[in-house]
């Protein structure tokens, strides 16, 4: 397992660094100080590395917005919203802090 992210990791740079389509396996398998055998064993064609590299992005932002869903759900709850215990509309503790989470986001 540390192989593999240790492989998407480089390929990640070496793809940054001379882009895509111009990297090639033998790229990565020379910057990861691996034989090239080795990285096809795992990644047949260089998409799938590709694909692995995305995934693995797309997963970190999926668990950010997740989070981010999380504290907006909670910060709007039928407690945060104003009501007869509060007459005069004021924003409650959730409500500030919905509002913080909104302007980390707008940053």
């Amino acid at each position: 397992m540390y192989t593999l992210l240790l492989w998407s990791k480089v390929a990640e740079c070496v793809f940054t660094h001379k882009g895509i389509e111009t990297a090639t396996m033998q790229d990565v398998a020379t910057e990861a100080k691996m034989g090239i055998a080795t990285i096809f064993r795992f990644f047949p064609r260089k998409e799938k590395l590709v694909v692995a590299i995305a995934t693995k992005k797309l997963e970190t932002v999926l668990e950010t917005f997740r989070s981010i869903a999380e504290r907006l759900r909670s910060a709007f709850s039928p407690e945060s919203c104003p009501s007869k215990k509060n007459p005069g509309g004021r924003a409650g503790p959730r409500a500030r802090e919905t509002a913080g989470i909104l302007k980390q986001m707008r940053a």
